[in-house]
């Protein structure tokens, strides 16, 4: 009987515990005006990490027709899976190549890059024909990498290439001047 009684004892506990608990505090309160529209702010970057041109380490008389250096280490997780990596090398004379590219001036050049399982961003350049003495045409002087997270992967990128989209928008596409003007970096 001791049990019977306890446990009516603990049914009743609960519903006043119930109804205590949930009674109400009243009305709320009418809804106040809205307030202003703050001001627009300044073109951000949308998290966007990028680099200062660096200086290739591989010499214009290439030592072997094979070279390669690391330009940016620790690729963050989330950029490799579902983001946007996009380097650019650029000539003496400021012009500007998306890797991968092949640069054909009586030598032809393979530049392109990769994420190793280290996750170091990588450039590698090879020579598919011609002399290991690169014209100056031909020859990318320094690198700079941009790295776009939370883009959705496409598919069907190249190796060492992330084809990426975001907002409809396939950055890989889009040449160095667009992917500057759209994310505000600075020269």
């Amino acid at each position: 009987m001791n049990v019977k009684s306890n446990l009516v004892t603990l049914i009743v506990m609960v519903i006043v515990s119930v109804s205590i608990f949930s009674c109400s505090d009243g009305e709320d309160g009418a809804i106040g005006p809205t307030g202003a529209d703050g001001e627009q702010g300044e073109p951000g970057t949308a998290n966007v990490i990028y680099s200062d041109w660096i200086a290739s380490e591989i010499p214009q008389t290439m030592p072997s027709s094979f070279q390669n250096f690391p330009i940016a280490e620790n690729i963050e997780d989330d950029i490799i899976d579902s983001g946007v990596i996009l380097v650019y090398g650029r000539t003496a004379s400021n012009a500007v190549w998306a890797l991968p590219t092949i640069l054909d001036f009586s030598s032809q050049v393979n530049y392109s890059f990769a994420v190793g399982s280290n996750k170091e961003l990588t450039v590698a350049v090879s020579l598919v024909s011609g002399s290991l003495d690169l014209p100056n045409n031909a020859y990318l002087t320094d690198y700079r990498y941009v790295l776009i997270p939370g883009g959705q992967l496409m598919g069907g990128g190249v190796s060492g290439s992330k084809s990426a989209k975001n907002k409809n928008v396939d950055y890989s596409k889009m040449s160095y001047e667009e992917i500057t003007t759209q994310f505000n970096i600075p020269e």
